[in-house]
């Protein structure tokens, strides 16, 4: 069986980047703004004849009590007790702050195989993190630059020599059926997600835009297997502004690609609206068979009316 591996730190440390250095793809976001990463991801890779499954979380903000920190952090916990080694990451250039010394009580109980990395080495002769870092008791750091490929076959070796002796990589071919849910914001993507999962697995809330990532999940249904996407919701083009948004929808439609089923998600409170019309357009440009999906029935009052203008 494979080993899991998650990757922890703070907002902004380039556990993201790490993540996709490590398996080869540019699957997680990256962008040059903290909490991009809200729900934590799980992919597999190998190193040499070793398999891993690799969980890039959301940076833990201890001082931080919003809501949407306050899930994050219960997420990124529990990809900390799911794993079998944790790869703690700190900023190199950055002095260590009270998040750093907060999370490494938070590992140091948790009394799971630690490797500390410090990132972003590029640069600079003198790494002040590096040094602040020694009080963590986890030994020294490895440095590396996960944007420069920096230092990243020794951090290779380091997790097979922490890893099991018996830990043999799989070439299973992937039999799943693959499905991506598409919809506007809040329209309850994720938390159709979590029940078929049989789990609280993606964060869900009243807030809209909590997702951000394409985020590939697996289950089974009657001894049938299947990978589904729980993608951000898709809002019109003329009020995508930011850049995290635009890359989150951007990763939607890529998931999208991947699939061969596509749940439209209809917010049955809202009805079915114009930006519903061209998300579907959007699936039907992509030759997919899709099923829509009208949910939030249990809230709709007068159920008839309703049926007639669908």
């Amino acid at each position: 069986m494979s080993e899991k591996l998650a990757i922890i730190g703070k907002p902004n440390v380039g556990k993201s980047t790490l993540f996709n250095r490590l398996i080869g793809k540019k699957l997680a976001l990256v962008a040059n703004e903290p909490g991009i990463t809200r729900d934590y991801r799980v992919e597999k890779f190998k190193i040499k004849d070793y398999s891993y499954e690799l969980i890039d979380t959301a940076g833990i903000e201890d001082l931080s009590f919003d809501d949407i920190s306050r899930i994050t952090k219960l997420s990124s916990i529990n990809a900390i007790n799911k794993s079998d080694i944790i790869l703690f990451v700190i900023d190199s250039r950055r002095s260590l702050t009270s998040d750093d010394f907060s999370l490494a009580s938070l590992i140091r109980k948790s009394g799971k195989k630690v490797i500390l990395i410090a990132n972003k080495c590029e640069g600079r002769s003198i790494k002040q993190g590096e040094i602040d870092s020694s009080s963590f008791g986890f030994g020294n750091p490895l440095s590396i630059s996960s944007e420069h490929n920096l230092g990243i076959s020794e951090l290779q070796n380091l997790i097979i020599e922490n890893s099991r002796s018996q830990n043999n990589f799989e070439n299973i071919k992937d039999k799943r059926k693959k499905i991506t849910i598409l919809g506007r914001p809040n329209s309850g993507k994720s938390t159709l997600i979590n029940q078929l999962l049989n789990e609280k697995r993606q964060i869900v809330g009243p807030q809209a835009g909590l997702t951000r990532d394409s985020i590939p999940l697996f289950f089974e249904w009657d001894s049938t297997p299947y990978q589904i996407w729980d993608t951000a919701g898709i809002r019109k083009k003329a009020k995508i502004l930011d850049q995290a948004e635009k890359l989150s929808v951007m990763s939607s439609l890529n998931a999208t690609e991947e699939s061969q089923i596509v749940i439209l998600m209809i917010d049955s409170e809202r009805g079915f609206e114009k930006q519903d019309a061209t998300i579907g357009n959007i699936i039907e440009t992509e030759g997919k068979p899709f099923i829509i999906a009208v949910n939030k029935w249990d809230l709709v009052k007068n159920k008839k009316e309703r049926k007639k203008k669908y």
